[in-house]
């Protein structure tokens, strides 16, 4: 089971043996749906931290892809 709402997204599109772009697109979608939460104080810090941490590696994952 995974923490947080948005972490089976990340997860699939992180260990993906050829990830897509669709695939880190849904991810980050789902992240930035839960970021929009923490307006309202519904997000933990653990859990702020590890979205914040988790687009950052999304968006280097990205990056590769592009690349090839």
């Amino acid at each position: 089971m995974h923490r947080y709402v948005w972490h089976s997204h990340y997860v699939a599109a992180i260990l993906a043996p050829m990830p897509s772009q669709n695939l880190i697109s849904v991810a980050e979608n789902a992240i930035s749906a839960r970021l929009q939460d923490s307006s309202s104080g519904d997000i933990s810090p653990d859990e702020l931290n590890a979205a914040k941490y988790a687009l950052i590696q999304l968006r280097c994952l990205k990056t590769l892809v592009e690349e090839h």
